[in-house]
């Protein structure tokens, strides 16, 4: 097989082609957005082609045709008209200071008008962008195409300050409304970033954009669908399967549970994660890529201010006029996981309008988790010390319930006090435990269920392995034995009746002045 060429945080059309490297064909999709002509918004999470996309608008609209060449678009365009092109990208800042995003504004709009000039009069970035938006018609008789990339940077790098935030919606929501006043000056116009923000004021002064986000049309028009990975990489799969020493259909089936899975509307393709994708074909390695460049440390931050009963995260039900807007993240953060890519499309209900949510795939579930980790637990020393990962692990697959308890309790030992009035104290520490157990749990591979629903009640905590079924009830204001009375009296057993594996009743007693566990009581 020849060499490829990964096309790895490649977001320039242009270069790319030029260069030679592995171009899985959207240009359709680009025909079909510029032939009607109108104002587009696009919501996909980080990496998954958004700026290529952006990117590849800017070269038709530039005319450089030659870059097209051999692509779907070449059967379809006929005209190739040249427009001006106003791009702006704010993917490259930090936007920790409202000065910031003031100066990238401004360095874009100076850079424009080298090319167009500048009236003395244009004193606000509005003005001058809508002064720049006129000249550019008048001295080329053609509208204009304006190109936004990551629009939404600013409002997501500030979502725990919410007075900066206020600040750089103010500022993005002057500028874009340029773009409602100057309409007929416009030929096409597209925003595209990870969230959308939809009644927060960013698309207040605009004319209501086709959000193409969540339409069938247009699933696929970012990230990979089986059928393109199946048509442009079969020999990159024959390679990946050699390389790990597997054949071919267990090769597409690891590529599939590690980054496959994510929907963007009801009736929308399987869509993989094209970065990860192209990491291991370049790398030969099922590693978790796409997770590894970026924490989501402000979703973190979400979860644990909010108290977030994390195996609700799972099978999670939201409408669909929740899901498209992520005005409150501080109250729901089911939409912000949503459009960040750590959650996506597993069902559709059309009776209630409302959409079933759970993990995309295994990287995802598993790097989500282990970024958790450490912000509610601390660090874990894996090489022997308090808490062995492998030891553990052993302990709860042979039944060693007395030796996996007294491992947990020395993690726990590590885990921050929660702070909260005394009389919402037990409620909090219920949930924060509660949440710690099922990350540890999960990331052990075990098959958990919170608070799993029977006909006398819920059951706090149901751990399962191949020989052995765990039922668990905690208690932080009450005893052990309390807790496995409560499990002998709600009969949660009765619904694991029919399953060959043994199982453990535990009843599990919190101390308020340690916080940790203080007692634990089996039965089985």
């Amino acid at each position: 097989m020849a060499k490829r060429y990964y096309p790895i945080g490649m977001q320039d059309f242009e270069n790319l082609r030029k260069k030679g490297y592995v171009y899985v064909d959207k240009t359709e999709y680009v025909y079909n957005l510029v032939t009607p002509g109108r104002f587009f918004f696009l919501s996909r999470p980080r990496r998954f082609g958004k700026s290529l996309l952006i990117s590849t608008l800017k070269a038709y609209f530039e005319g450089k045709k030659d870059l097209f060449e051999g692509l779907k678009i070449m059967e379809l365009e006929k005209d190739w008209t040249v427009r001006p092109v106003f791009y702006l990208n704010l993917m490259m800042e930090k936007f920790s200071s409202i000065d910031i995003l003031n100066e990238n504004i401004n360095a874009n709009l100076v850079e424009w008008e080298k090319q167009y000039g500048r009236e003395t009069s244009e004193t606000t970035f509005s003005l001058r962008f809508a002064g720049l938006i006129k000249r550019a018609v008048e001295q080329t008789g053609k509208k204009v195409a304006i190109l936004v990339d990551e629009y939404d940077k600013p409002l997501v790098d500030n979502i725990d300050n919410p007075t900066l935030q206020d600040d750089m919606r103010d500022v993005l929501s002057s500028f874009y409304s340029v773009i409602k006043g100057m309409n007929g000056m416009i030929d096409f116009a597209m925003l595209a970033g990870v969230t959308k923000w939809a009644k927060v004021g960013v698309f207040s002064g605009l004319n209501s954009p086709d959000d193409i986000s969540m339409q069938d049309d247009y699933a696929a028009v970012c990230g990979i669908t089986e059928e393109e990975l199946y048509s442009n990489f079969t020999e990159d799969i024959l390679e990946f399967a050699k390389k790990r020493g597997t054949d071919e259909a267990q090769m597409k089936k690891d590529l599939k549970e590690m980054y496959d899975g994510y929907h963007f509307s009801e009736d929308s393709p399987e869509i993989y994660n094209p970065f990860s994708l192209m990491q291991g074909f370049n790398t030969k390695k099922l590693n978790a890529y796409w997770f590894a460049t970026g924490t989501p440390t402000y979703l973190v931050k979400l979860l644990q201010a909010g108290n977030y009963n994390l195996s609700n995260l799972s099978g999670v039900s939201v409408s669909a006029e929740k899901l498209g807007d992520i005005s409150t993240p501080q109250s729901d953060i089911v939409p912000i996981l949503y459009q960040s890519g750590y959650l996506t499309i597993k069902g559709y209900d059309s009776d209630y309008e409302s959409y079933t949510l759970d993990f995309p795939n295994r990287e995802v579930r598993r790097g989500f988790f282990n970024s958790l980790l450490p912000q509610y637990i601390g660090a874990i020393n894996d090489n022997g010390g308090t808490f062995n990962i492998r030891n553990f692990i052993d302990d709860v697959e042979a039944a060693r319930i007395d030796d996996f308890f007294n491992r947990l309790k020395a993690l726990l030992a590590n885990v921050p006090y929660t702070q909260a009035p005394a009389e919402r104290l037990e409620k909090l520490l219920e949930q924060q435990y509660q949440n710690i157990v099922y990350i540890l749990f999960t990331l052990m591979g075990f098959n958990t269920e919170v608070e799993h629903h029977t006909a006398l009640g819920r059951i706090d905590f149901t751990l399962k392995t191949k020989d052995y079924i765990y039922v668990m009830e905690f208690k932080t204001n009450g005893t052990a034995a309390e807790a496995l009375a409560q499990i002998r009296e709600s009969r949660y057993a009765d619904c694991f009746a029919n399953d060959p594996r043994k199982l453990f009743k535990i009843g599990v007693g919190f101390d308020h002045a340690t916080r940790n566990l203080d007692e634990w009581l089996v039965e089985g």
